[in-house]
C-alpha cells in the first residue's frame, strides 16, 4: 500500500549524516523522518520497483 502525504521540507534538513543527527524533539516532529527519507530517494534516483528496508533505532 502506498500512502501519499503532502509535506514541506524543514529548513534544517541537509543531506548526509548531519541530517539525522538531531535531538529527539526535532526528529519527532510530524513528517520529519518521512521528509528525510524522501530526500534520499530523490537524490539517488532510479528507485522505482526497488525494495528498501528502513530500520529505526528510536525507542
Amino acid at each position: 500500500m502506498i500512502n501519499v502525504v503532502s509535506t514541506t521540507p524543514y529548513q534544517d534538513q541537509k543531506m548526509g549524516t548531519a541530517g539525522i543527527r538531531k535531538k529527539v524533539q526535532t526528529v519527532m516532529q510530524p513528517n520529519y523522518i518521512e521528509n528525510f527519507i524522501q530526500s534520499l530517494f530523490d537524490s539517488i534516483g532510479g528507485v522505482e520497483g526497488q525494495t528498501f528496508v528502513l530500520e529505526s533505532q528510536i525507542p
